[in-house]
């Protein structure tokens, strides 16, 4: 709201509140993820009442943001904590792109996901750069690693 008599604005708390996402994106995210589609939120959403005003646009835009920050937490995580005895790195197609997936197995037999990388393709200089990233993260080798590629 704009004060003519000193020329501020003054934001309305009201305004600001609907603006402001109200913690519902992990459970937006959650429901896109089983198959709800964002054109279908809006008329479902409708018995809840915090959802009120939740346009598929608005919907699409949370679901990105929140796809955004876990994807951000997964690819920045520290690798520290994980004794990797074996790491797996493999080239996949999807969507036209290439992918390059790296998988660690501990020494119990636990499989984690470590992280991936978009590439045009698997060459030399892609695996390198994306090996040094997951040591960079906290990958240890020292004790020795086996690296399967295929």
């Amino acid at each position: 709201m704009r004060n003519v008599n000193n020329d501020t604005e003054t934001p309305l708390s009201v305004y600001e509140a609907l603006q402001t996402p109200r913690n519902m994106d992990e459970g937006l995210l959650r429901r896109l993820l089983k198959g709800l589609a964002t054109r279908n939120y809006e008329a479902c959403a409708e018995t809840v009442p915090e959802t009120f005003g939740l346009s598929s646009s608005t919907v699409s835009r949370r679901y990105v943001k929140a796809t955004a920050r876990k994807l951000a937490q997964f690819q920045e995580r520290s690798l520290a904590s994980h004794d990797v005895v074996a790491l797996f790195l493999d080239g996949k197609s999807f969507a036209d792109e290439q992918i390059i997936i790296a998988l660690g197995v501990t020494l119990d037999g636990q499989k984690i996901p470590l992280g991936f990388v978009q590439a045009a393709t698997e060459n030399e200089r892609v695996c390198r750069a994306f090996l040094a990233e997951l040591v960079d993260r906290g990958l240890q080798y020292d004790a020795g690693l086996l690296v399967v590629i295929d």
